[in-house]
């Protein structure tokens, strides 16, 4: 489904066991953007919908640096490109970013990579950060030319009668809930939808390599790839994502290229890492010095030929609405707390990947345990780490004389 990646993997360490700090966008994000926990940031989803931003959403703080407060002394322009509504301005994610293209990377062809190599021939010469974000597979799913015909059945029975699933621009327009979507020919139709968008994006993908190389920027670049949240295809009853922190809502690709300079060479990863360690990353890279206050830890060491051991005692996630469910993961025991619904989980990751068996009552003193670690976080993080401060123009420039 996506060849253009997996030949990517060949020049870069590909993380096994990476995640997300939360199953949605917003916040997972704005992780990404501070290496800071999301109940840190508190960047999420506070009620369901009501038409008022302000009442829907706590945006990312301004006191929260992002990437552009620590690559801006160094000489860096940092550019986003996405149509994604949550990095519009109310959310807080780039209002430190010299530039956010908002054209939409569609979901038919052509994408405009022609802007994209006008644009890297015209900074080749800087230093620069891109965020690129593509939007397929995201939902609603959607399946173009050639992908449709290579993944979609157009004479599935599916399709005949009532059934509405999202939809192809060779089919009929479809809307889906999953509450219709409980066959399994439809379920199939689904994810091969899904398929079908991987696909578009990873064409994308190639094309953008090619001309990361055709610049001859490629060698030196460093190059991150992942997404943001994973995606449920019923497997815990849901489609989709944003519902719920079982794994494969949280689950997510990471795959970094190292700049050649590094002699850093390919390899697979098995450590566990999670979104909030690619900022550090980025700086460790690029010689700039790594706050105390992050709840990440960069992957490279310098000096080292190797992957640093990102190796922590705990992991956090958080979910906001509608669930309001938090976690944290302690030698393969995943506990799963929501406030809510007034329940909590407890898995054996090693042993229940699927996280099908809750043992929350078999084992109530582990569960025990992990309850205390998410009632007292603050302390656990204040313990770790070294709180947060802003970075100022003061600080920034302390940070660069080092």
């Amino acid at each position: 489904t996506t060849p253009n990646i997996h030949r990517f993997v060949a020049d870069a360490i590909k993380y096994n066991h990476s995640h997300s700090n939360a199953p949605w966008t917003l916040t997972s994000f704005a992780s990404i953007y501070t290496s800071l926990y999301p109940k840190t940031h508190g960047a999420y989803r506070k009620v369901s919908s009501n038409g008022d931003l302000r009442e829907m959403y706590s945006p990312l703080h301004q006191k929260f640096p992002t990437p552009p407060t620590f690559l801006h002394p160094y000489g860096y322009y940092c550019q986003v490109i996405t149509w994604q509504a949550y990095f519009d301005d109310f959310f807080g994610l780039t209002r430190d970013f010299d530039d956010r293209d908002r054209d939409r990377i569609n979901r038919r062809k052509p994408f405009f990579v022609d802007r994209i190599s006008k644009w890297f021939e015209k900074m080749k010469d800087e230093r620069l950060f891109l965020h690129l974000h593509i939007i397929p597979p995201h939902s609603p799913y959607y399946g173009v030319a050639p992908y449709d015909e290579k993944y979609l059945d157009f004479e599935s029975p599916c399709l005949e009668g009532s059934l509405k699933v999202f939809f192809s621009d060779r089919a009929d327009n479809f809307a889906t809930w999953k509450q219709e979507t409980k066959g399994p020919c439809k379920r199939k139709y689904i994810m091969d939808l899904y398929d079908a968008g991987l696909a578009l994006a990873d064409e994308f993908f190639g094309k953008v390599i090619a001309e990361i190389k055709k610049q001859n920027l490629y060698d030196e670049s460093l190059i991150v790839v992942t997404s943001d949240h994973g995606e449920q295809f019923w497997e815990h009853h849901e489609l989709g994502h944003s519902h719920s922190l079982y794994e494969e809502e949280l689950q997510v690709p990471l795959i970094i290229k190292y700049p050649k300079h590094l002699g850093i060479p390919h390899a697979q990863e098995e450590l566990p890492v999670l979104g909030i360690d690619i900022l550090p990353t980025m700086l460790a890279v690029n010689g700039i010095p790594i706050p105390q206050y992050f709840h990440g830890k960069s992957l490279y060491q310098a000096g080292a030929e190797e992957a640093a051991d990102a190796a922590r005692e705990y992991r956090y996630f958080f979910q906001g609405m509608p669930e309001f469910q938090e976690a944290v993961v302690w030698n393969d025991y995943k506990y799963i707390v929501s406030k809510s619904a007034g329940k909590e989980e407890l898995y054996y990751l090693r042993d229940d990947p699927g996280e099908t068996h809750n043992l929350a009552k078999a084992q109530p003193d582990i569960a025990k345990k992990l309850k205390s670690v998410i009632f007292c976080y603050e302390e656990y993080i204040m313990r770790v780490t070294h709180g947060w401060q802003k970075v100022t123009e003061g600080t920034e420039s302390k940070i660069k004389d080092n």
